[in-house]
């Protein structure tokens, strides 16, 4: 019922989606940014409720309390501890291996602040389950989640980042001075090869 609630304010607030939404695949690593605001986690729910692609939305573990706990927990939400980001690799890593299907969502920036220091373990997910990235971006100007088309990690770990950094630049968070600034120098490689 509270997903359709969060559903129904997405619609009603001028909120769409566009982009390559993954169909068929049976385990993904979603990245979303710019992640300025708390209201990102209620558009996560949203897409992941009109789509149907049940997903895991990783949240720090302090929000995990009482009483939003249950709450957050039946909306899709996963604790974590931004403080290890190992763990966090680690733990779903075992998660894909195990399962069938297996989705979820890591936002890099950690913080609601701007942080050019990304939390990497997604990428970590990516290359040790062989499983794609799918880039989601959150744009508050156009008000629009923007899927880009799923690409696989090439192991070099830095252009890949550089090229997400990039793609991400392009967008406007609720808050945009807090969001992800371009990077300077070329990447036009790597983004060759994730298109």
């Amino acid at each position: 019922m509270l997903k359709a609630i969060i559903t129904y304010w997405f619609k009603r607030s001028g909120w769409t989606f566009s982009g390559s939404i993954p169909k068929r695949v049976k385990k993904s690593v979603f990245v979303v940014a710019p992640h300025t605001s708390r209201y990102d986690f209620l558009l996560g729910v949203a897409v992941s409720h009109i789509t149907k692609f049940r997903v895991r939305i990783l949240v720090d573990k302090k929000y995990f309390r009482f009483p939003f706990k249950a709450l957050l927990n039946s909306l899709g939400g996963e604790a974590y501890d931004p403080a290890h980001p190992r763990e966090t690799e680690s733990y779903w890593v075992n998660k894909f291996n195990e399962r069938q299907k297996c989705a979820v969502v890591f936002t890099p920036e950690q913080s609601l602040a701007r942080n050019d220091d990304w939390d990497t373990s997604f990428y970590g997910v990516a290359q040790k389950t062989e499983s794609p990235i799918v880039l989601v971006a959150l744009d508050y100007r156009k008000k629009q989640v923007k899927f880009h088309s799923m690409f696989y990690v090439t192991g070099n770990k830095e252009r890949d980042l550089d090229f997400m950094r990039n793609w991400f630049s392009t967008y406007a968070g609720k808050h945009p001075e807090q969001g992800v600034y371009r990077l300077y120098h070329s990447v036009d490689a790597v983004r060759h090869s994730h298109e």
